[in-house]
């Protein structure tokens, strides 16, 4: 089992690759990939760039050229569901485009029946797994329509850790504006927005390769982080590193299980 871990940015890569062991460097079309073994798993490592074809050739070279088994995609996001602060996580149940036309992906190639890409059901496991294992996190498992009070009261508190949240991501221009706005919320469901899941996660349901994102909140509508957003990028950067690789110790764990 080999993981392909796809960043966007310097400094979402840079806390990785302290972590590689038996590194070794290569390039394909104008990218650095870093190869080696994080918690024993084999994983190819790279930073692809922000814009969506920069994801795409970055997706597709790890698992063309790599062989990547799985594709995790890891850095930085913004929140954009009321209940999520600076710093809490979210992590991908569905992946979706938005600002283009919906039947552009039903009606066309790759002819899916819904909008949304859908995270690995294995991944998603062992990221529950992990994330139970986790100190300094809260976790909440329930959905927007089926939390409990409990997690609600959890969730409220001005001094609470930060949570792991599952759900829903989107990728669009646009999108940061509308943060916390009725007519995204009650469109999407949508808990963060980046510039690059859904491009990866389209890239990997055509290749039938398991797909998971993880992503960490550096601001949002209502918990700006912009006065102190080099210091947030780092810290959320390292954030979603530290869930990437407790992810794939649960990996390792199970690499012998029939869970794959």
């Amino acid at each position: 089992m080999k993981i392909g871990i796809l960043c966007g940015e310097d400094i979402e890569i840079q806390p990785f690759l302290s972590q590689i062991e038996g590194c070794t460097v290569t390039e394909r079309a104008m990218l650095r990939i870093y190869e080696g073994t994080i918690n024993s798993v084999p994983t190819a490592l790279l930073m692809s760039g922000i814009c969506r074809v920069d994801t795409a050739v970055a997706a597709q070279i790890l698992i063309s050229c790599y062989h990547v088994d799985a594709i995790i995609s890891a850095g930085i996001a913004f929140g954009m569901d009321k209940r999520i602060r600076v710093f809490d996580t979210v992590i991908s149940t569905e992946a979706v485009y938005y600002g283009i036309a919906e039947n552009s992906l039903t009606n066309l190639s790759p002819q899916m029946s819904s909008v949304f890409f859908p995270a690995d059901e294995e991944l998603l496991v062992l990221s529950r797994a992990a994330a139970r294992k986790l100190t300094g996190f809260e976790t909440v498992m329930q959905s927007e329509k089926t939390r409990t009070d409990k997690a609600d009261r959890m969730i409220g508190k001005q001094n609470r850790k930060p949570c792991i949240f599952w759900g829903r991501m989107a990728t669009g221009e646009g999108l940061f504006s509308l943060a916390g706005k009725k007519e995204i919320k009650a469109e999407y469901a949508l808990l963060s927005a980046d510039t690059k899941t859904a491009n990866a996660a389209h890239v990997c349901y055509v290749n039938r390769t398991p797909f998971l994102a993880i992503r960490t909140i550096v601001d949002t509508g209502e918990h700006s982080g912009t006065d102190a957003s080099a210091l947030n990028y780092r810290w959320a950067s390292g954030t979603a590193r530290d869930i990437t690789v407790a992810v794939l110790s649960e990996l390792k764990e199970y690499l012998s299980d029939e869970l794959w």
